[in-house]
């Protein structure tokens, strides 16, 4: 009878061992986070900073959130995060894709990943415009609307608008008539999230395309845009004078035949104010001289001692 008692305990201690053994990987699987889902990017009331939202995770005591520029296969861990939320700036700069999964510290356990998210617009493209006021571009993948500014010289911003993108993308603007007038058109994502900007330079009324003559240099000075000289020059025939913008392409000609750099050239002149020379100049009609000049010389001929 004994015996058949401890048979029994026996048999019930086994079974007793069988089902826990049989509810550990239930218990396990279980306690794994679950993945990561409804990851989405919100404006906040920071206009400088968008942020980074997703659903709660079954089992998550906090997320960690990874990014790679777009594209890209290499991913960085750059937070761990207790809430559901992480913020991000809205201006342009590395186009990144960002990911996040569930941790659980209790049972040091991750969850799966999200999907990813590419917040920032692709670069705006194909950006033209003609003398009427009209700019047009190409469409952006991720542009909820556009911002545009309107720059003369290096002056603020005079003018900003929106552009919804369901509307067009095009817009008319009075100031592009006048020289020397910068448009930037930015794509913005519905968090406000900006895209690489582009870029187009009006020539407007600007009076000048090409002109040449010889008279004196009045003045040669480094210009505000690296590796250029701004240089007052008048035509001695027409009593005309011009102030333009040279850079590195300009040909200079010490009077012998003889290259000069525009640094050589600025150089001969700086102790020798008044000095004739004959000049060619071709405006270059995608630039803006960013020093209150006519314009900005893509090609300049310059021959010191005119008369010979």
């Amino acid at each position: 009878m004994r015996r058949s008692a401890l048979l029994v305990r026996a048999a019930l201690a086994f079974v007793a061992a069988i089902v826990v053994a049989l509810s550990l990987p239930a218990v396990a699987l279980a306690a794994t986070p679950s993945q990561v889902t409804g990851l989405r990017v919100a404006a906040t009331a920071d206009p400088s900073m968008a942020a980074l939202k997703w659903n709660s995770a079954k089992y998550a005591t906090s997320y960690y959130v990874y990014r790679a520029p777009f594209g890209s296969t290499t991913w960085t861990k750059v937070a761990s995060v207790k809430s559901r939320s992480y913020a991000i700036p809205t201006a342009a700069g590395t186009r990144f894709s960002y990911k996040v999964r569930a941790y659980s510290s209790r049972y040091r356990k991750y969850g799966a990943y999200s999907g990813l998210i590419t917040p920032q617009p692709e670069d705006l493209s194909g950006l033209v415009g003609d003398t009427s006021g009209s700019l047009a571009w190409s469409e952006t993948g991720g542009a909820d609307h556009y911002k545009i500014t309107v720059t003369v010289g290096e002056t603020e911003p005079l003018q900003c608008s929106v552009i919804d993108a369901q509307a067009d993308f095009s817009a008319f603007v009075p100031l592009f008539a006048d020289p020397g007038v910068v448009f930037e058109v930015t794509p913005v994502s519905v968090a406000g999230v900006e895209g690489v900007s582009a870029f187009y330079y009006s020539t407007g009324t600007a009076p000048l395309k090409t002109v040449s003559g010889q008279g004196p240099v009045a003045s040669i000075v480094a210009g505000t845009l690296p590796g250029t000289y701004v240089m007052s020059v008048s035509d001695t025939d027409s009593g005309v004078s011009y102030t333009v913008v040279l850079d590195g392409s300009s040909t200079l000609d010490a009077g012998d035949g003889t290259g000069m750099t525009p640094d050589e050239f600025a150089a001969a002149l700086a102790g020798a104010p008044g000095t004739d020379v004959a000049f060619e100049l071709v405006a270059d009609p995608d630039k803006t001289t960013g020093s209150g000049a006519d314009f900005y010389v893509t090609f300049a001929a310059i021959v010191l001692d005119a008369g010979i």
